[in-house]
């Protein structure tokens, strides 16, 4: 889905902001929320703790557990609040996740079984 390049380049991040990326906080935080069905921000940092390895080596980038504090996540999510800028990332998101395709076909079948006209 590209989403960590799309949000490092809609959410322009302060001069003083050190660390991963807003992007990948986002998605090591999104890691978080998927595998423990907790959307809690408090957690997110003692979890990373136990996985800087993992997550270092699948982002590709030196990740710190400091990089997921609660402080950092509420910051991304202030951030990703701007509504002009999460319109554009969203829009660039969809072109990126809905494709059209001209299938050219010579017949159409119907399941009259599963289909009501």
């Amino acid at each position: 889905m590209g989403i960590q390049p799309l949000l490092d380049k809609h959410f322009m991040t302060h001069g003083n902001w050190q660390g991963i990326s807003l992007g990948w906080v986002a998605v090591v935080w999104l890691s978080y929320i998927l595998s423990q069905a907790d959307h809690r921000l408090s957690h997110v940092q003692s979890w990373a703790e136990n996985r800087l390895e993992t997550l270092s080596i699948s982002t590709g980038t030196a990740i710190r557990a400091l990089d997921l504090s609660d402080d950092r996540l509420q910051a991304v999510l202030r951030y990703l609040s701007d509504s002009l800028h999460w319109e554009k990332f969203e829009q660039e998101l969809g072109g990126n996740l809905i494709q059209v395709y001209d299938l050219k076909t010579e017949r159409i079948r119907l399941d009259p079984t599963t289909a009501s006209t």
